[in-house]
């Protein structure tokens, strides 16, 4: 069948179409009309496909980005935080034999698996961290069980004191920070001054240093610190500077009160880096992503499977 010749209506509109560089206005002609509906059908799904190909892109990049294993701050990255100043009246610590008893005061603070803050009645503020608290034995001393921040308020009339089961912390007004796991009491000062006594032997700690002991041994010299991590915790994380893989499991184990197991040929792998401690879950498997493996629930438990 040959194509039929355009009649004159058709080469008019040609003509004006050519000429107008577009279409005349609707409703002039009913093949206008037609043509006119029949490209913005085309043009909505032009607009469509290329807005369904650029929502496609978005998803994948976001499905991407999610599939992806979280960054593992442990081996390549250490967080530098600026220290914290503040002005404080001088501190005197003194760490002495323990005269209280183990039980002793009544429990006015706890936290359970967050943190929790206390005020004093003298405005000081305790900071404690999950599963620890916090016990008044008279008005002006506290036994602490765990660990806490304290931000004492500066009252020369009356010595702030904090009993742990190595000795107790006396205190002026201060910012430091008190960790007392059974018989080892671990003290950063942030500002102040601070003096160490065990009743035989005595050291001074200016800010910026953390001095750890244990009932029974030798007291050793204050370290220079920069806090990161004596006060982590307070942040929500877990940062460690060339720390034996053991230590980091047994403070993670303390942080969420449960038994983790870890093999002893890992126990000594040195890690540098950050624990986000929000999540019980995702702290355990980024840390055992770098170890190489998982953990696993056992008993009350987890306990650590190579990949």
């Amino acid at each position: 069948m040959s194509p039929s010749l355009p009649n004159q209506n058709d080469q008019e509109l040609a003509a004006r179409i050519g000429h107008e560089g577009g279409l005349p206005a609707a409703g002039q002609d009913p093949v206008i009309d037609a043509i006119r509906a029949w490209k913005d059908s085309v043009e909505v799904q032009a607009d469509e496909r290329a807005g369904a190909r650029m929502w496609a892109g978005i998803e994948r990049a976001t499905r991407a980005g999610s599939d992806r294993a979280p960054v593992r701050r442990l081996t390549v990255m250490r967080l530098v935080w600026g220290s914290v100043s503040v002005a404080a009246a001088v501190l005197v610590l003194v760490l002495v034999p323990r005269v209280l008893s183990p039980a002793s005061g009544q429990l006015v603070a706890s936290a359970a698996q967050e943190q929790g803050t206390f005020e004093t009645a003298d405005g000081s503020t305790v900071v404690l961290r999950p599963h620890s608290s916090l016990f008044q034995v008279d008005d002006q001393t506290y036994r602490l069980e765990g660990e806490a921040f304290f931000d004492v308020t500066h009252n020369p009339d009356r010595v702030f004191a904090v009993a742990t089961e190595a000795g107790t912390v006396q205190v002026l007004g201060t910012r430091f920070n008190v960790a007392a796991i059974g018989e080892q009491t671990s003290v950063y000062l942030e500002s102040g001054r601070v003096r160490f006594d065990t009743g035989e032997e005595a050291r001074e700690l200016v800010p910026g240093q953390q001095l750890a002991h244990r009932s029974g041994t030798p007291l050793s010299d204050p370290e220079a610190s920069d806090g990161l991590e004596e006060t982590d915790w307070i942040r929500g994380e877990l940062s460690f500077d060339s720390r034996p893989a053991g230590s980091i499991a047994s403070e993670l184990a303390r942080h969420y009160q449960i038994r983790i197991d870890l093999p002893g040929t890992l126990r000594g792998e040195s890690m540098s880096g950050t624990l986000l401690l929000q999540s019980q879950a995702q702290a355990l498997e980024d840390f055992g992503l770098v170890l190489g493996g998982r953990f696993v629930p056992s008993g009350n438990g987890v306990r650590f499977i190579e990949q």
